[in-house]
């Protein structure tokens, strides 16, 4: 019996996927609303579903990109207040970033997209990733100056 998955089945395959079964196993996925039988209309079906959902994702990629490019052409000034030794009080957060961006170009960024391999705690010019999307990664300027 061929089915077509809607959702992840262990040990059989993942939501989408058009499967041989056994058939007294595929009528209990079709039971329980797991699978549908993969008849032509429904494999029609998914086939336009595939490609409408592949159409939203590049649509999506593409307005990323777009942003990624925008945030790379700019930068971001944080002020911070140091010590007699050029250290900073404290480190540069992800919030702080997001803020600062936020007031000096007005496009808010979620705080939990950037990638900050390291804390920021000195003066001076930083290429801090963002990830915009699994496809996507922006790189943003921040200059982190004295206060």
């Amino acid at each position: 019996m061929k089915i077509i998955l809607n959702e992840n089945v262990k040990g059989k395959g993942k939501a989408g996927q058009t499967i041989e079964v056994q058939a007294g196993y595929g009528n209990f996925l079709v039971r329980e609303q797991k699978a549908v039988v993969a008849t032509e209309d429904a494999l029609q079906a998914k086939a336009a579903e595939n490609a409408t959902a592949q159409a939203t994702e590049a649509k999506l990629i593409d307005s990323m990109q777009q942003l990624a490019d925008k945030l790379t052409s700019v930068s971001i000034t944080l002020r911070m207040k140091v010590g007699s030794e050029g250290k900073t009080f404290g480190a540069v957060s992800s919030k702080q970033i997001v803020q600062a961006f936020a007031d000096q170009h007005q496009i808010e960024l979620d705080k939990k997209k950037i990638e900050m391999g390291h804390p920021i705690n000195m003066l001076g010019r930083f290429d801090v990733p963002i990830q915009l999307h699994k496809q996507v990664i922006a790189t943003l300027r921040v200059d982190v100056v004295e206060e």
